[in-house]
C-alpha cells in the first residue's frame, strides 16, 4: 500500500501535465467509487483542471436507475456521461463531445479509477487503433506514463495505479470490486456482507441449488460446494474454495446487484 505522501508525490507530478480528468465509475456503486480524495487534491493543487465522472458499465443496471444517478451528480455540479466501454456504448458520444468542446491544441485527458471499474475497458474504447506517440519514464513512478494521440489536439495520459485510496478495510474494498479474492484474508465476512445485499432466490437462480427458509451462511456455501464439486480430500466441502467462487461471481456481476441514489426512493 502506497503512504499518502508517495501516491501525492506521483498524483501531483501527474496533473501538471493534464487538463480534464475522466474519473471512472462502477455504475453499480458510482458513489463507493468515487474518489474525493482525487476532487480534494486538484482542487487545492490545480483547480483549474475540470474533472467528468464516467459511469462505466451502465449497461448491467435498470435504465431508469442509470438516469436518476446521472441526475443526481448532475445537482452536485458534475458532468457526467453513462457509458458501457465492453459493448462500446457511448464512447462515440463522449468523444464527439471532447472533439465539440476542446478549442486549445494539446489537451491532455488523464483517465483514473479504482481497480475494476473498467477504467481499461474505456481507455481501450477510446484509443482502439490509435499508436502510442510517447512514453516517458519519470522519477517515482513505478510505472511509466503513456500519451496516446486522439485527435490532432487531444492526447490521452495512462497512468496506470496512480489513484490514491485511503480505505483499508479489505470487506468494503472487495464489495467494491477492488480486491481480489484470492488476496482476502477473511473472505468469510465479505461473502456474509454479500448475503446481506441480494436476494436469496439470486443465489438459487445462479448456483441451480435450493435453499430452505431456515438456511444461513453455512448451509448455502456447503450447497454451492456440493453443487460445484467443490471439495477437500474426503468428500468434504472447501469452504474457503467456495467463498472466493462466491466473491468472484459478486465482482464479476454474475449475482446482480446495484445501488440506488440517495433521492430515488423519493419517487
Amino acid at each position: 500500500m502506497r503512504t499518502e505522501k508517495h501516491w501525492k508525490d506521483i498524483f501531483n507530478t501527474v496533473i501538471q501535465e493534464t487538463d480534464i480528468i475522466l474519473e471512472v465509475l462502477d455504475a453499480r456503486n458510482p458513489l463507493g467509487t468515487h474518489n474525493r480524495m482525487i476532487e480534494d487534491f486538484v482542487k487545492q493543487n490545480r483547480p483549474e483542471i475540470e474533472i467528468y465522472l464516467i459511469m462505466n458499465k451502465a449497461d448491467i443496471i435498470p435504465k431508469s436507475v442509470m438516469q436518476e444517478w446521472k441526475r443526481f451528480f448532475k445537482t452536485q455540479g458534475y458532468k457526467i456521461f453513462a457509458v458501457s466501454a465492453r459493448f462500446n456504448r457511448g464512447i462515440i458520444e463522449l468523444e464527439k463531445y471532447f472533439r465539440r468542446t476542446v478549442i486549445r491544441s494539446n489537451t491532455n485527458i488523464l483517465i483514473v479509477g479504482y481497480p475494476n471499474t473498467g477504467k481499461s475497458s474505456l481507455i481501450e474504447a477510446l484509443t482502439r487503433g490509435k499508436k502510442k506517440v510517447g512514453v516517458s519514464n519519470r522519477a517515482g513512478y513505478t510505472r511509466v506514463i503513456k500519451k496516446i494521440k486522439l485527435t490532432n489536439k487531444i492526447y490521452l495520459i495512462d497512468t496506470p495505479g496512480v489513484i490514491p485510496i485511503d480505505e483499508t478495510n479489505e470487506m468494503e474494498m472487495a464489495i467494491k470490486s477492488c480486491m481480489i479474492a484470492d488476496k482476502l484474508e477473511d473472505p468469510l465476512a465479505v461473502v456474509e456482507s454479500i448475503y446481506t445485499l441480494i436476494k436469496r432466490e439470486q443465489f438459487e437462480r445462479t448456483y441451480k441449488i435450493q435453499l430452505k427458509d431456515d438456511d444461513g451462511i453455512d448451509e448455502l456455501i456447503e450447497k454451492i460446494g456440493k453443487r460445484y464439486g467443490r471439495l477437500k480430500s474426503g468428500g468434504r466441502v472447501n469452504e474457503v474454495e467456495v467463498q472466493k467462487l462466491i466473491i468472484r461471481d459478486w465482482q464479476n456481476n454474475k449475482l446482480h446487484y446495484y445501488t440506488l441514489p440517495p433521492s430515488y426512493h423519493q419517487k
